[in-house]
């Protein structure tokens, strides 16, 4: 008596799940023990300490200027036309920005403004301003001449920044031959490198002498010293920690 069709179908499906399931056991299997009797991977690292410096020159200064008005509060129109004046005869050749205003009561009925302001000039500009803004101040009006600081622009900081570190990627790179260079079966790569500016030092122009630093100020006091440039330089370091790495199986 022949088989009923269904049975035999069923069986043959049950036979073949029987050896795929015997099939994906064994895989399994095959890759655990695999797994286990891998060999491990060590790590190696180098930690470096590498720094970079260079002499900045600031090309100019930053000044920073104070402007008073005391007067009736039905002038307010007039008298910042007169401060905005002020600021533009003081140097026609820069952008002026008014870093600070208040107002406050003042006395006799009077309005009282302050205004600090700030531009950037080059050396040879910031000669003769103290003589202008003395000719800016009368009754009720006084220009004050705060701060001259020479401090390079933002631009010239990073512009010295790329530069160190250019540098730096130089020592890297002379790290790196000389690690493969000593370990020729090792495969050493960059695995880290942070960066971090030193505090800036800042001094005279080593061309200065003492003489010229001491007749230094704002307005010259001798013809002679018109046109003598009195640009300060400032030392600027950039520290790197730099981490180099290697991959190997230990020797047995």
């Amino acid at each position: 008596m022949s088989k009923n069709p269904l049975l035999k179908t069923l069986s043959r499906t049950f036979h073949l799940f029987s050896i795929l399931l015997c099939a994906t056991v064994m895989t399994h299997a095959a890759a655990a023990q695999t797994t286990l009797t891998s060999e491990p991977v060590s790590e190696d690292e180098i930690t470096l300490e590498l720094e970079s410096e260079q002499w900045q020159t600031a090309r100019t200064a930053l000044i920073y200027v104070s402007l008073q008005a005391a007067f009736d509060g039905k002038d307010a129109a007039e008298v910042r036309r007169n401060i905005l004046s002020s600021l533009e005869e003081l140097s026609k050749k820069s952008e002026w920005h008014i870093t600070s205003f208040s107002r406050a009561p003042g006395g006799a009925g009077l309005e009282q403004w302050t205004v600090q302001a700030q531009t950037r000039l080059a050396e040879s500009q910031i000669d003769g301003m103290r003589k202008k803004i003395k000719s800016k101040n009368r009754p009720g009006y006084q220009v004050t001449l705060r701060n001259v600081s020479f401090t390079p622009t933002a631009a010239e900081k990073q512009t010295t920044y790329s530069k160190l570190r250019q540098d730096i990627y130089t020592q890297v790179g002379t790290e790196l031959a000389a690690l493969k260079a000593a370990f020729p079966d090792r495969n050493w790569r960059i695995r880290r490198i942070d960066f971090s500016p030193s505090a800036i030092h800042y001094r005279r122009a080593e061309a200065l002498d003492s003489r010229q630093v001491k007749a230094f100020s704002v307005e010259r006091a001798a013809p002679a010293a018109q046109n003598s440039n009195m640009n300060v330089s400032q030392k600027v370091k950039l520290h790197a920690l730099v981490v180099l790495s290697s991959s190997h199986r230990p020797l047995q």
